[in-house]
C-alpha cells in the first residue's frame, strides 16, 4: 500500500484480499485518489442534491435497486428481494442538509459533505398506517445526474420485523 497526502488531496495504490464465504478475491487499486472537502457543505454542492430524481430500473442479475428484505414475525423468518421503484424529490434545508421525500410520505434529512450526502441524524422514523419505517443508513454518492446509494432500515408492522437493505441503488435525476 501507498499513500501520498498533499494539502487536501491524497492518492493511494492498495493491493488487498477480499475474503468471502468460499472465496477470495483479489483487489487492487492503481490509481486512488480522495479530496478533503469542508466540513459544511457549499450551497452549489447542496444544490446538486436537490430536485427530482427516478431509480433505475432493477437488475436482479446486479442486484442494482434489488431491496434484500428479513422479515422475522410469528412464523418465522423469510428472506425476500424486491425491486426498489419510484421517486424520490430532495429540497435544499439550511446549513448543508437536503431533506429527501418519499412516494410513501417519508421524509428523510441528509448532510451533505462534497459530493456525499448522509442521514443525519443516523436513525429516523417515519410513521405510516399500520406501520412504521425506520432508515438506520443512508449513504448517497452524486454527480449531480446519477446518485449511487446505499440504505438500510426496518419496516415494523405490528408483530412482524422486516430488516432491509439497499446495497446497490441507482438514481437518475428527472
Amino acid at each position: 500500500m501507498r499513500v501520498s497526502v498533499r494539502g487536501s488531496h491524497e492518492r493511494e495504490a492498495i493491493t488487498a484480499v477480499s475474503h468471502q464465504p468460499n472465496v477470495d478475491y483479489d483487489f487492487i487499486l492503481n490509481n486512488g485518489s480522495r479530496t478533503r472537502v469542508a466540513e459544511q457543505g457549499s450551497p452549489g454542492v447542496v444544490r446538486g442534491f436537490a430536485g427530482t430524481w427516478l431509480y433505475a430500473p432493477a437488475d436482479p442479475q446486479t442486484l442494482v435497486n434489488i431491496v434484500i428484505s428479513r422479515e422475522t414475525g410469528p412464523d418465522g423468518t423469510q428472506v425476500r428481494l424486491f425491486p426498489q421503484t419510484g421517486i424520490v424529490g430532495f429540497t435544499k434545508g439550511r446549513d448543508g442538509i437536503v431533506v429527501a421525500h418519499t412516494g410513501d410520505g417519508c421524509r428523510w434529512t441528509l448532510v451533505v459533505r462534497g459530493n456525499t450526502a448522509q442521514l443525519a441524524p443516523t436513525s429516523q422514523s417515519c410513521p405510516l398506517p399500520g406501520s412504521t419505517v425506520t432508515l438506520t443508513h443512508w449513504a448517497i454518492a452524486s454527480d449531480g445526474m446519477r446518485q449511487a446509494s446505499v440504505l438500510a432500515g426496518v419496516a415494523e408492522s405490528g408483530a412482524t420485523a422486516s430488516n432491509f437493505l439497499l446495497n446497490v441503488g441507482e438514481l437518475i435525476r428527472q
